[in-house]
């Protein structure tokens, strides 16, 4: 006995795939070109997270529970560039597996630890 999984492959393009009873449904991969929600965690074991919650508007969730809104300035097969207005640039780069932070002060990063499409 076989179930029928759909596996969006691109945006156009559907592949059918038969999958044992039981089964689970492959992930689709994660890429800069359909996450939707990337965790991250800095070098003290701190959860941050990054959530779309428009087009192009993103809400960034830090240790203490404070949001703060990002906008993205564009994507890439692996990363999703954000901005905040206030001089910081984030790259969510899930190729490496990095939330390279940028501001006026410097550089920094944390490792990406789950990301997620809708």
């Amino acid at each position: 006995m076989y179930k029928l999984a759909i596996v969006l492959v691109s945006s156009s393009i559907l592949t059918f795939l038969a999958l044992p009873a039981g089964a689970q449904s492959p992930e689709p991969q994660v890429t800069g070109t359909n996450a939707h929600y990337v965790k991250c965690q800095d070098d003290k074991g701190h959860a941050q997270q990054f959530s779309q919650t428009g087009d192009h508007d993103w809400s960034f969730l830090n240790k203490a529970g404070q949001s703060q809104a990002f906008t993205e300035s564009s994507r890439d097969e692996w990363s999703i560039y954000l901005t905040n207005g206030k001089g910081m640039n984030v790259q969510l780069d899930l190729f490496k597996k990095l939330c390279v932070w940028q501001s006026p002060n410097g550089a920094t990063s944390n490792s990406v630890t789950a990301a997620h499409t809708l």
